[in-house]
């Protein structure tokens, strides 16, 4: 099964403080859930809810502009499908911008596929690589900076929008294993702290209790001859 884009909010903003929250509606099979966070004091944490379910964070963020502003990402697989609220909320109060997006035909069993945090410093482009795993993933991330508007770069597609200093994207389409990157970019040169993530597709469903002959499905086999796989057949002298 192949991963398909489903949803995105408009980049929500908070001026300072100590929660926020929208209405989002996620649809299709085999459903996941990200969450990125931009905020100010790099000191304070975030609980992250959806429909009251707590989401995963990767690692504990990545910090950015001399360590005073901090990105956040969070993951959560098989989220309640419909409409539902999501819930940001800082440990002490913060400025802070966030945004949701949801992804289709993702594998329900483990994810991330893998992630990657980094920061970029006095440059316009900000890469973030992560090594993908499993063919056919997707990648995710997010952005965060303190001067400039954000914009897709190079292999990416940006699913926010709506204000400065923030940006959510991911690859909109299937990528081989190995190290990918998603890139985004800036009017002027910057400090800017990224977080991605890579997860694998569902795996399609097959026929249960299949029996097999040199990877040939067969039904009710009972004889072989030869190598060949024969069905419900009765022999005479080797004759059916």
């Amino acid at each position: 099964m192949a991963i398909a884009y489903d949803a995105a909010s408009t980049t929500q903003s908070a001026s300072p403080a100590t929660s926020d929250a929208v209405t989002f509606t996620t649809s299709g099979s085999d459903r996941f859930l990200v969450v990125g966070i931009r905020h100010n004091t790099s000191a304070v944490t975030f609980t992250v809810t959806y429909n009251s379910v707590s989401m995963t964070e990767i690692g504990s963020g990545q910090l950015f502009n001399g360590d005073t502003n901090r990105m956040r990402l969070f993951y959560l697989i098989n989220p309640a499908s419909g409409s539902n609220t999501v819930s940001v909320t800082p440990s002490a109060s913060d400025y802070f911008q966030w945004s949701v997006a949801s992804y289709n035909g993702v594998d329900q069993a483990s994810q991330p596929d893998s992630s990657n945090s980094g920061e970029t410093s006095g440059v316009s482009t900000h890469p973030i690589s992560t090594t993908v795993v499993a063919e056919d993933s997707w990648m995710v991330g997010v952005w965060g900076g303190g001067g400039w508007n954000i914009t897709a770069g190079t292999g990416t597609t940006e699913r926010s929008s709506g204000v400065d200093f923030y940006a959510l994207g991911d690859s909109n389409g299937a990528l081989a294993s190995g190290s990918r990157t998603l890139t985004m970019t800036t009017g002027g040169n910057e400090a800017e702290g990224q977080i991605a993530l890579s997860f694998d597709p569902a795996s399609a469903a097959g026929p249960a209790n299949v029996k097999t002959v040199n990877e040939i499905a067969i039904a009710s086999v009972k004889t072989m001859k030869a190598g060949v796989a024969i069905a419900s057949v009765k022999t005479w002298n080797d004759i059916a």
